[in-house]
């Protein structure tokens, strides 16, 4: 997410110890009012099941029993007065002491989410407060994927996103858009229980999230969902006020931290949090699947991007701490394996400017994060980061003057990426004796204007920066931002696609820049060839010159779809038909860009009825825009077989009245793409005639290798020109044949 940083101020070169940094960061009032802290004792684990909570701990050589007192994450670590504690606990001989409990407090409350306090002889509190950190509650215990390429984007277009075969997505979460204050319209709400409160989600925000979340994940991308929070002044539905922290500044930031702090917005921002990781973690699928979760953006510039007003370090991370905590906790609810994030900017040993209450350096957030998980209940954080380079607008970021390679690096860019991963590979930084997991979420190279020069320096420098950040050990994905230039960014041109000037929206795709062929074949056999143009601009003849461990053989990561054979108005000659929706959709799907699917009683291609794709209102604006594929697919519920029926086919129709409106030149097309169950794809692309009716496109797959174990089809449809469509299209007749009969 960008911010004006390309006015940034001078960069802080003063370097703090890291003991004062670990001091700062995990300053803490452990007890109140005649309490006194033992620091060598304390709880060392807790360790939460669907029956209950066990916390066990050390009390030294306190004498007597150990009282256990559980606190909401909004409070400050002390004994609450007043309040009884929820468990006691007889130390052994050697001071070990175990303490059981229910997992639900009277009240409802899931103590997953609380912080435990042990104390002894009444008023002797035991180190530190400490969370859950064993969690043994997950429903979805699938592996976390493996995919073939580090290549990723932040996804407008999800049709696009597989033509260039994106497998890591980046896409926002406002909760701001998603939580209501209260209950909404009954048709338009989503009532949801965490806690033992009813909470409220606008229905239709959620499933534009759908929207882009499910076509992803269906085709094998990797989804990760930024967690945010905007202001909605004019906006009285929304939950925003609950969100977003007491001390924030509103209309100093432009997204804003999470309250931590009070009882009320903790409960809200828990809820939210639950109800998107069980809704992304399903084990069907339903609504698409996430796997990884970036808990706002960018904290360490937390005046713009995580705005909590003016906190010294050690507040800032104890209350951001609680978030990503809770992110966490409520994931463990229901995946085992998801992962959550924190995100910094490209400010190493250097900060976005020089108040220290507002930014802060990215590796004290580091080294001050891990220390106080390490305090309170390690768990499995990670790192998103941005090596944007030094200067936003020159994406030659080989250029670049304060990226060294060293950890007092005052940047981390494209330059000197390896510094993180490095830095990460000490024993101190590690959880469970593993090295913290990095993606790169958000990052991008600038084009300065759209003559040729610029549009080739751009794509150059991508190709260097992939080829180097492949070659680098430790880190996860590179996640471009953006996919489409956006005329509002400060001037910055990031995208694979120019905008089109004449769109109304911001970012609609203009037209392919030479960074599109770049990003769409660096991870294919392919990789080499789309990359020569670069070493000239770069100035280099051969990529091992600039890249440690640079070995082509490894480029090859992802195969191209097989291009299909295409026939236009071919007669398949002993047709099994698949579907001819005379009855019901027959587990048709809305794919892409397309906002439903149903079964209608119309004159189709050999019968009564036909499967109609629509995609009008409650779409995003790339949705319904010409030139992005609207789509509709199948799963077959066993695989294909399709040796001996190699043709497929399938009839199409768009309404002679969808070009009314269209600028002139616009053409329509339909592509029809076969996935097999290894995960080979084969495509054919088609034109569409409006004033003839229905078009039959026939796909020749018989020296296709994937024909043998046919698991899904998809078909989209488009047209060729800028302007918006909003309205549907049709599909009937879907079969296979061993032959087809082409007309003359």
């Amino acid at each position: 997410m960008l911010q004006a940083r390309w006015a940034r101020h001078g960069i802080l070169t003063v370097l703090l110890a890291l003991a004062t940094v670990l001091s700062t960061a995990t300053t803490m009032t452990l007890s109140a009012g005649s309490a006194r802290a033992q620091s060598m004792s304390g709880i060392t684990q807790v360790a939460v099941d669907e029956t209950g909570v066990v916390v066990t701990g050390d009390a030294g050589t306190t004498a007597g029993k150990v009282a256990i007192y559980a606190l909401g994450p909004w409070q400050e670590p002390k004994i609450p007065e007043g309040e009884s504690p929820v468990a006691t606990s007889e130390p052994d001989a050697t001071g070990a002491f175990t303490a059981r409990l229910p997992r639900f407090a009277d009240d409802g409350r899931d103590r997953l989410y609380d912080k435990f306090l042990a104390v002894a002889g009444g008023d002797t509190v035991l180190g530190s407060a400490h969370y859950a950190d064993k969690i043994d509650l997950a429903v979805n215990r699938t592996a976390y994927p493996q995919t073939p390429s580090i290549k990723g984007l932040q996804v407008e277009m999800t049709d696009d996103a597989e033509e260039l075969g994106v497998k890591h997505a980046a896409i926002n979460l406002p909760l701001d858009q998603m939580m209501l204050s209260g209950p909404g319209a009954p048709d338009n709400t989503i009532e949801f229980t965490s806690q033992g409160r009813t909470f409220y989600f606008n229905k239709s925000a959620v499933e534009g999230v759908d929207a882009q979340v499910k076509p992803l994940s269906d085709d094998g991308t990797l989804v990760n969902l930024i967690v945010l929070a905007y202001a909605e002044p004019g906006n009285s539905s929304s939950a925003w006020r609950q969100l977003i922290h007491p001390d924030a500044e509103i209309g100093t930031g432009t997204v804003y931290a999470f309250d931590t702090k009070t009882a009320d917005g903790a409960a809200y921002y828990t809820a939210a949090m639950e109800f998107f990781t069980q809704r992304y973690t399903r084990a069907d699928e339903e609504y698409g699947r996430a796997w990884g979760w970036i808990i706002g953006n960018e904290v360490d510039a937390q005046q713009y991007w995580y705005n909590m007003g003016r906190q010294d370090r050690g507040t800032f991370l104890d209350h951001y701490s609680r978030a990503l905590r809770i992110a966490w906790q409520a994931l463990r609810k229901s995946d085992a394996n998801g992962r959550v994030y924190i995100s910094l900017t490209h400010y190493w040993n250097s900060s976005a400017n020089d108040d220290p209450a507002y930014t802060y350096k990215g590796r004290d957030i580091v080294d001050g994060l891990n220390a106080i998980t390490k305090q309170q209940g390690d768990f499995s954080w990670n790192i998103a980061y941005h090596p944007y380079p030094e200067d936003l607008f020159n994406p030659a970021f080989w250029d670049d003057k304060d990226a060294l390679d060293t950890s007092d690096s005052p940047l981390i860019t494209f330059k000197n990426i390896q510094v993180l991963p490095r830095y990460l590979a000490q024993d101190g930084l590690k959880f469970g004796g593993e090295q913290r997991r990095v993606i790169l979420s958000e990052q991008g190279l600038n084009a300065k204007d759209y003559t040729t020069e610029n549009l080739r320096l751009q794509a150059a420098a991508f190709a260097y920066a992939y080829y180097k950040i492949a070659f680098t050990g430790g880190i996860d994905a590179f996640i471009l931002h953006r996919h489409v230039d956006h005329e509002g960014e400060g001037g910055l041109r990031l995208g694979l696609w120019t905008w089109d000037p004449d769109h109304p929206f911001s970012a609609a795709p203009g037209e392919h820049k030479p960074i599109y062929d770049v990003f769409k074949y660096i991870d294919t056999p392919q990789s080499l060839r789309a990359t020569e143009f670069a070493k000239t601009i770069i100035g280099i003849s051969d990529w091992k010159a600039v890249i440690p461990n640079f070995d082509p053989a490894k480029l090859a990561r992802r195969s191209l779809p097989y291009p299909a054979d295409t026939r236009l108005s071919a007669a398949p000659v002993g047709e099994n038909r698949i579907a001819d929706f005379e009855q019901d959709t027959q587990g048709w799907q809305v794919a892409d860009n397309a906002s439903g699917v149903e079964q209608v009683t119309t004159q189709g291609a050999s019968g009564t009825g036909a499967l109609r794709v629509s995609f009008g209102s409650g779409l995003a604006p790339w949705s319904t825009y010409a030139k992005t594929g609207k789509g509709t697919g199948v799963v077959f519920d066993r695989p294909v077989d399709a040796t001996r029926m190699p043709w497929l086919s399938a009839s199409i129709r768009v309404p002679e009245s969808a070009d009314d409106g269209f600028k002139p030149g616009n053409e329509f097309s339909a592509t029809i793409r076969v996935y097999s169950t290894d995960g080979r794809v084969a495509e054919g692309t088609g034109t569409l005639d409006p004033a003839g009716g229905w078009n039959r496109l026939s796909l020749d797959l018989s020296h296709w290798p994937g024909r043998t174990a046919i698991h899904r089809i998809k078909v989209w449809v488009r047209g060729s020109v800028g302007s918006d469509w909003k309205g549907y299209f049709d599909v009937d007749r879907v079969s296979m044949a061993p032959r087809v009969i082409t007309h003359a």
